[in-house]
């Protein structure tokens, strides 16, 4: 049984009851799944019969893992059955797939929604405003409307450098990598039809891969809900009417997640609230991940 920091305990077992709770904590035990999202504009045909990869002439395989189920919210998302030795894949260098947690693939989902898909067939202009290492920016790339721009944007230097390999690799040429602060994007007058906010967190949904966050004090992380606001307060500028603003976090602590979407909704009656998600690892088989979608009507 995982230790987890006694304050974060309380506040988590107060939220699920104890025999929810239980399962959580059990959740973490377990060895966390490993997968993978594939390029579709790679040119590489993927086959996956009975549960297993399969190779035949003219396609391709990911070195030494097996592709075992497909990811629900990701038709281009698999978990592998074992973690292969991804360092010496060469079809990994090339950006024919991702190596991504499931539930960060919950991107797609959104984008590929009825109600974003059906609002405007024309192609979009989206921002990812924190998006190092690119994962989420690589999803959405495969999600847009053929011809859709997407600024993916890191504010961290060297941050920026990963995130701009990441992005060649997968090879988009309507992907503009950027190095700016979100006041930065304030201050040019652009508009954007989707806004990616990846805020940062206290990560309390992923403690089972990072175990140095079990002895993390959750008091170290009480201003971080007056950053994200303050992040999600200027993104918001910068969506245009009609748009959507998606606001996501690594944790499941309800005062980085409707703690910081609720008083943003009161606060603006111009954005309505269309979806919110919170997956958690006993239930999803995944990390701990919150995603809300606000609409800025016209």
């Amino acid at each position: 049984m995982v230790t987890l920091p006694e304050a974060f305990v309380e506040s988590t077992r107060a939220l699920m009851g104890e025999e929810r709770f239980r399962r959580y904590l059990a959740a973490f035990d377990e060895e966390p799944p490993v997968s993978i999202r594939l390029n579709p504009r790679k040119g590489l045909e993927w086959k996956v019969e009975s549960g297993k990869r399969k190779e035949e002439s003219g396609e391709w395989k990911v070195e030494s893992g097996e592709l075992a189920s497909a990811i629900g919210w990701c038709p281009l998302g698999y978990y592998l059955a074992e973690r292969p030795n991804f360092t010496f894949d060469p079809l990994l260098h090339a950006g024919c797939y991702y190596v991504q947690e499931a539930a960060s693939m919950f991107i797609h989902h959104i984008l590929t929604s009825p109600s974003i898909m059906a609002d405007d067939p024309s192609p979009l202009t989206v921002l990812d405003l924190c998006a190092a290492p690119g994962g989420k920016s690589t999803c959405a790339i495969a999600a847009l409307k053929e011809d859709s721009r997407l600024w993916s944007n890191e504010p961290i230097r060297q941050r920026a450098s990963i995130l701009s390999e990441n992005i060649q690799k997968w090879g988009y040429p309507s992907c503009i990598v950027t190095n700016n602060y979100p006041g930065d994007y304030v201050r040019s007058g652009l508009m954007f039809d989707i806004i990616i906010c990846d805020v940062p967190c206290s990560g309390y949904g992923v403690v089972a891969k990072k175990p140095d966050l079990r002895l993390k004090d959750p008091a170290t992380s009480a201003a971080l809900p007056a950053i994200q606001s303050a992040i999600l307060e200027r993104s918001a500028t910068l969506l245009a009417p009609g748009g959507r603003l998606v606001y996501s976090t690594c944790t499941i602590l309800p005062a980085e997640n409707a703690g910081v979407v609720e008083p943003f909704l009161r606060a603006h009656p111009s954005f309505v609230l269309e979806e919110q998600t919170t997956l958690y690892p006993d239930t999803d088989g995944t990390d701990g991940f919150y995603y809300a979608v606000l609409r800025r009507e016209n």
